[in-house]
């Protein structure tokens, strides 16, 4: 299975619930938090409200797969090795804020300052569509949120962008996107318990853990990693796929 396919990317996005459910419950608390008493006794309307904040989050995450598709289609075919190289990047990213969740590197966490010049732009905007009241403004917050600095969306982003194809690169986003929403609903339904759950050491270990073992399966499990796998342990499988010509 190659870990750029939409399968493999909402496989990503299911096992690192984990780290999204540490990162970002307590916003998903805080939302919830704003929806009423009276509201609440409706749970169509919680669910509404929930799936709103979240479908703007996944919208967000299709914009950012169509420009870097673009971006990808004008740069890496004149970059010999660029598609390479990018998963490569792609996996040191995820394999670092694995390490970061666990509490084995924190400085790592430093990388989402990359997208913190934007985010004095836009974090502004969501606050002032607070208290969200509708669920049009959930997803309009949802928009905005899907913006926030995140290590994790970032290598997803990178390994979108390696496809060099922006509807390819966007069903990409929104595939790890997909794949993060069962937790993220979740923390939404039970929010303090779930919270709760995020702020236990072993909890966050074993998610970055797995963060680890995703980096390195994105590698094996491409194209090119899965060859050289092959390779290692029959060596005769580099002569049949390709035999000396005489």
């Amino acid at each position: 299975m190659d870990f750029l396919s939409p399968f493999g990317m909402l496989l990503v996005g299911l096992l690192s619930s984990v780290h999204c459910l540490a990162m970002c419950g307590g916003i998903m608390s805080a939302l919830s938090a704003q929806i009423s008493q009276e509201q609440r006794k409706n749970k169509a309307k919680v669910l509404a409200y929930l799936l709103s904040y979240n479908i703007g989050r996944l919208s967000s995450y299709v914009l950012v797969g169509l420009l870097l598709g673009a971006l990808g289609a004008a740069l890496l075919p004149h970059w010999q090795f660029g598609h390479t190289a990018i998963r490569w990047l792609g996996a040191t990213v995820m394999f670092g804020m694995g390490l970061n969740l666990a509490g084995w590197w924190p400085s790592f966490k430093k990388i989402e300052s990359i997208g913190r010049p934007l985010w004095r732009y836009l974090g502004p905007v969501g606050r002032r569509l607070t208290p969200i009241q509708s669920p049009v403004a959930a997803y309009a917050y949802g928009v905005v949120w899907g913006w926030l600095p995140c290590g994790l969306v970032y290598a997803v982003a990178v390994y979108a962008a390696s496809l060099a194809a922006p509807l390819d690169s966007a069903l990409t986003m929104l595939a790890f996107g997909v794949g993060t929403l069962p937790g993220m609903l979740a923390v939404g339904w039970l929010f303090q318990p779930v919270l709760r759950l995020t702020r236990s050491p072993n909890f966050r270990r074993i998610g970055g853990v797995s963060i680890c073992l995703l980096a390195i399966l994105s590698l094996l499990f491409s194209p090119h990693g899965m060859h050289r796998l092959m390779s290692a342990f029959n060596p005769h499988s580099e002569m049949q796929l390709h035999p000396h010509e005489h």
